[in-house]
């Protein structure tokens, strides 16, 4: 559980599985406010357990298991709870937040069990920090953060305390150079390096099971910190994201024109977006299953997990425990040709 007082005299108390509730001093009463399932601009959980004011007057809460909620300052002005949610579809490095404080600057640093991360509120851009930059330890410890007179911020952790000046934070701006390889299985890998300006190719045709694209930044720093932009040509998609999604083209191999080239693409696209929704540096491959009978595609349901238990495609992938699917995008690329 926490208590803050904001800049308005006012209480907030966060509890453990008692939602986010502010305490009406005059009437000296408790109004709740709750996380509700049927509403994405509910607070994101009922264990708000982290609570900060910024600057401007938004009120931010932190949560465990949901991600972090921001309450802009005009609704909370009205009122009005809707919040702005962060998950790790946004760039957080996990669902459980420990610590929030602002800067100087207004951004917001957050503590977690996965090191440190620095929110820019207005761009929604967020960098890591972990023990590859110099902490020394990732784990850090609830309710543990303090913002000194002079502007530093302290985390505390299982280590010791993480003291410093966010202004004298530097960032990595080397762009490096990219290297990528394209290859199927009846042509030979073609190579291409950024600023090169012949670019070699491939022409798939229908004897072609697959397309493998690799790609590497020649940056060895912290290669696992290196996030990608990717975009393939005439269709609408791109992603910043370290992680990976593949699907075999033609996807159903006992029916190769079942699906069309852009029906495919779309399933290897909806596996990258597994793959970045639950978590950075993670790959999920989507493979079709031997489908005998036209009723077996046409009885595939917008739901992918469900298609999955059913038996109509086959998921690969480096995520350990739960997942978590997009059904929106599902709905249009597991469709039959």
């Amino acid at each position: 559980m926490s208590i803050y007082r904001d800049k308005m005299a006012g209480f907030w108390v966060g509890t453990e599985d008692g939602g986010l509730n502010r305490f009406i001093q005059n009437e000296e009463i408790f109004q709740q406010i709750y996380h509700d399932p049927a509403d994405s601009r509910s607070v994101s959980n009922n264990t708000a357990w982290e609570i900060i004011e910024t600057k401007e007057h938004s009120l931010w809460v932190g949560t465990m298991n949901a991600g972090l909620n921001r309450w802009p300052a005009n609704y909370r002005k009205q009122g009005i709870p809707l919040f702005d949610r962060f998950t790790k579809s946004d760039g957080l490095t996990g669902s459980t937040i420990y610590g929030i404080l602002e800067d100087e600057s207004g951004d917001i640093w957050l503590s977690s069990n996965r090191g440190l991360s620095q929110l820019n509120p207005g761009s929604r851009d967020v960098r890591h920090f972990d023990r590859h930059n110099g902490i020394r330890g990732d784990e850090f410890n609830h309710g543990a953060r303090l913002k000194t007179r002079s502007g530093l911020l302290v985390f505390g952790g299982m280590q010791g305390l993480v003291v410093f000046d966010p202004a004298k934070v530097l960032h990595n701006k080397h762009r490096p150079k990219i290297i990528v390889s394209a290859t199927t299985n009846s042509q030979a890998t073609v190579t291409n390096y950024s600023g090169q300006e012949t670019l070699g190719s491939i022409n798939p045709d229908y004897a072609d099971r697959f397309v493998d694209f690799k790609f590497a930044a020649l940056d060895y720093a912290s290669p696992g910190k290196n996030q990608y932009l990717y975009k393939l040509t005439g269709f609408n998609v791109g992603h910043l994201t370290g992680s990976i999604g593949f699907a075999n083209y033609p996807f159903n191999s006992y029916h190769p024109r079942r699906f069309t080239w852009k029906q495919v693409v779309g399933i290897a696209d909806q596996a990258a977006y597994i793959a970045k929704k639950n978590g950075k540096n993670s790959w999920v491959g989507l493979y079709g299953a031997e489908i005998t009978d036209d009723a077996d595609v046409a009885s595939m349901k917008p739901n992918l997990s469900n298609v999955i238990k059913a038996g109509h495609a086959q998921m690969v992938t480096s995520i350990c425990g739960d997942i978590e699917y997009d059904f929106i995008v599902a709905e249009t690329v597991l469709a039959s040709d």
